[in-house]
C-alpha cells in the first residue's frame, strides 16, 4: 500500500517545503484537494470520483480511502471536501446517517 500511495500523493520535493507547509495550512482550512498536477494519476482519479457511472466513482472513492488508511481526515485533506463527501456518506461518516457516527471533520 505504501509504495502505491507514493505514486498516487507524491512527497513535496524538499526545495518547497515552507511553501507546501504553507499550502497545506491554507488547504486544510478550505477544506481543497491537494495539488493535484494536470495529467498525473492523482488528477485522474480526483476526475473519476466525479463520474456519471456510480460503480467508476465508487471504486475511484473506495481505491483512495483504502489509500488514506480509511483516515476520513487525511481523505478530506487529500481529495477535497467536495470528493470525499460521497464516498463519507456511504459509509455513514458525514452525518446524517442513522446508526453511523458521524467523524469531526
Amino acid at each position: 500500500r505504501a509504495a502505491i500511495e507514493e505514486i498516487v500523493f507524491p512527497p513535496f520535493g524538499a526545495e518547497s517545503a515552507s511553501k507546501a507547509a504553507n499550502e497545506q495550512q491554507q488547504r486544510q482550512q478550505k477544506m481543497e484537494p491537494e495539488n493535484a498536477p494536470p495529467g498525473s494519476l492523482q488528477s485522474h482519479l480526483f476526475r473519476l470520483m466525479s463520474s456519471p457511472s456510480p460503480s467508476v466513482s465508487r471504486l475511484s472513492g473506495e481505491f483512495l480511502w483504502d489509500l488514506c488508511g480509511q483516515d476520513s481526515a487525511l481523505f478530506v485533506r487529500r481529495t477535497g471536501l467536495g470528493n470525499a463527501a460521497g464516498i463519507l456518506q456511504m459509509k455513514g461518516l458525514l452525518g446524517g446517517a442513522e446508526g453511523g457516527a458521524a467523524v469531526q471533520l
